[in-house]
C-alpha cells in the first residue's frame, strides 16, 4: 500500500514511503520504479527499510534500518479503578499473568473515609494469611522520623497510611511479580492535608515463591475506608503493538 509522498525538490525524484506486509520486494510492492531514499514499513514484522539501490519492485535493493522490530518495552496502563457512589472496603485487579508481566506498578490516591488513621493493603491472589507477609516502614510524621515492622501481623503488603478524615494520600510503588522468589514491593506514599503530615517509605514482601500472581486485591484495614473519589492505576511493561 502506497503512502502519500513528499516532494523534496524539483531536481530530485519524489521520495516515497510504503507500507508492506513483509519484506519489501516483488511479493509485497506495487509494480513500478523505486528510488534511493524511499522507505518501507513492514507492518507484519514491524521492521523499517530504506531503498539504497534504485530499481523496480524486482530489482531495487532495500536495507533494514532497525534491529528486529519494536522490542523495547514501555510502561502501559492495563487497569484502573475509581471509587464512585459510596465508600468501599476492597476491590480487585484480575486476569493478571505475573510470570509474563514480571513487574507491576501501582499508583493513585485515596480519599480517607475513616475518622482517623487508615491503612490500605495489597493482597496477591486475595491471600489474607498474615504469616505470608512482612512489611517494613520508614516514616516521617510532623517532622519526627521513625520505623516499624509488621511482619506476620498484617494481612497484605501495605500501600498507604492516611491520617485524617477526608485526607488525600498519594502513593506509588512497584511489585516484582514473577515466581521463584519472594514477591517484593517498594513504594512511597504521602499525606499532607490534615493535622498530621505523614510520608511513608514502604518495603513489603509476599512470601509465596511458587504461585503465579493472577490478581491483586486492594483492601482497607477498616470497613468502607476507601472514600468516594479514590483512584487507582495498574501498569506493566509491554512491547507496543
Amino acid at each position: 500500500m502506497r503512502i502519500r509522498s513528499a516532494e523534496l525538490g524539483a531536481s530530485n525524484p519524489t521520495i516515497r514511503a510504503y507500507v508492506t506486509a513483509g519484506i519489501p520486494g516483488v511479493a509485497t510492492l506495487e509494480a513500478g520504479d523505486y528510488f534511493i531514499g524511499d522507505t518501507a514499513w513492514d507492518k507484519t514484522n514491524k521492521n523499517s527499510y530504506t531503498c539504497d539501490a534504485a530499481g523496480t519492485e524486482t530489482t531495487a535493493h532495500w536495507t533494514q534500518t532497525n534491529t528486529g522490530g519494536l522490542t523495547k518495552k514501555v510502561w502501559v496502563q492495563i487497569a484502573t479503578h475509581d471509587t464512585v457512589g459510596s465508600a468501599e472496603t476492597s476491590f480487585s485487579f484480575s486476569g493478571l499473568t505475573g510470570d509474563t508481566d514480571v513487574i507491576y506498578q501501582i499508583r493513585g490516591m485515596i480519599v480517607n473515609a475513616i475518622n482517623g488513621s487508615n491503612n490500605i493493603f495489597m493482597q496477591p491472589n486475595a491471600d489474607a494469611t498474615a504469616a505470608n507477609y512482612d512489611n517494613e516502614q520508614g516514616f516521617d510524621e510532623n517532622g519526627s522520623a521513625g520505623a516499624s515492622n509488621t511482619g506476620g501481623s498484617a494481612t497484605g503488603i501495605q500501600l498507604i497510611n492516611a491520617k485524617n478524615l477526608n485526607d488525600i494520600t498519594v502513593f506509588f510503588g512497584e511489585l516484582y511479580a514473577k515466581t521463584g522468589v519472594n514477591r517484593t514491593y517498594v513504594g512511597f506514599c504521602g499525606d499532607a492535608m490534615g493535622a498530621t503530615f505523614d510520608s511513608l517509605r514502604q518495603t513489603g514482601v509476599w512470601k509465596n515463591t511458587a504461585t503465579q500472581i493472577t490478581s491483586l486485591t486492594i483492601i482497607d484495614s477498616s470497613a468502607t475506608g476507601i472514600g468516594v473519589g479514590s483512584h487507582f492505576e495498574l501498569w506493566t511493561p509491554r512491547v507496543p503493538s
